[in-house]
């Protein structure tokens, strides 16, 4: 039997988080009076050891307990067992967890698993694409052929835009301002439902509505920060005829968190066409 007479020196690993499934690399010696202590930046569902007659794990929170099952078997044998923690956004972070031959080599007691850059604000295309359309898109006012082609797919891809943004704020934090504010020029209104930041970016939804003659086509949409334009926006406008029956339709608009929270925040929505009407709303 392998005794150690003096416990491993204390130390702490910092791992970054720079994808949704992380490899920690090598492997990490574990002595058996050690404890390796895992700290998330979210809270954990669930720690599987690649080999339970190997390794323990106990979960509290964001933090894994892990430690040596302690057998004639892995004194003797000193294998290798893989350890995995799954978090609540889905995140998943690998390890491979050794027995220590000697004292000296355990000298990791602490690993702490931080959201890289990357991570916390990068938004994939496909997940714009989602937002936008469960921000704005209303089967019940699209054109018939239309909406009975949407009806179906609906559920799915609301179930799949609010788990992005949950996963999203899970990650990098959510801010909401509230913003509900109305405006009208010549029977138009524009009508702000909240800004929100979420990472490194920030949605805003905006309702149009038309209670006047004729029907107003949405043209140009202007984005402004203490009254300079901000040019890097994404526009969703689903509907752009706004006919005038008094109905809003959506309208959602997705830039940077840094440019749209940083003053005061104007957009202006102009009917297409030379000379056409134009709304604007003081959002912020």
């Amino acid at each position: 039997m392998l005794l150690w007479g003096a416990p491993a020196m204390a130390g702490t690993r910092v791992v970054r988080l720079d994808e949704p499934a992380q490899v920690i690399p090598g492997e990490i010696a574990l002595g058996f009076t050690q404890r390796l202590t895992f700290i998330l930046p979210e809270s954990v569902r669930m720690a599987v050891p690649g080999s339970p007659d190997v390794l323990t794990a106990h979960v509290k929170d964001n933090v894994v307990v892990a430690s040596l099952v302690e057998s004639e078997y892995v004194r003797a044998e000193r294998p290798v067992s893989n350890l995995t923690i799954l978090t609540e956004d889905g995140t998943a972070v690998t390890c491979r967890v050794r027995v220590a031959a000697r004292p000296e080599e355990a000298t990791i007691d602490v690993v702490r698993v931080e959201r890289g850059e990357g991570l916390s604000t990068g938004i994939p295309a496909a997940a714009v694409r989602l937002l936008h359309r469960w921000l704005s898109v209303d089967p019940d006012r699209a054109e018939p052929a239309v909406a009975e082609r949407l009806a179906p797919l609906e559920p799915l891809f609301a179930k799949r835009g609010r788990h992005w943004l949950a996963r999203n704020v899970a990650r990098s934090g959510l801010e909401v301002v509230p913003s509900a504010r109305r405006t009208k020029r010549d029977f138009i209104y524009l009508a702000s439902h909240g800004l929100a930041r979420v990472g490194g970016d920030a949605v805003l939804h905006l309702e149009v509505t038309n209670h006047s003659q004729p029907a107003f086509t949405v043209g140009e949409v202007t984005v402004r920060v203490d009254d300079r334009p901000v040019q890097d926006v994404l526009l969703s406008v689903p509907d752009a005829f706004v006919p005038p029956d008094g109905q809003p339709r959506g309208l959602a608009v997705l830039g940077p968190a840094e440019r749209l929270l940083d003053g005061d925040l104007a957009v202006s929505v102009c009917e297409r066409g030379a000379g056409g009407r134009c709304v604007t709303l003081d959002v912020r």
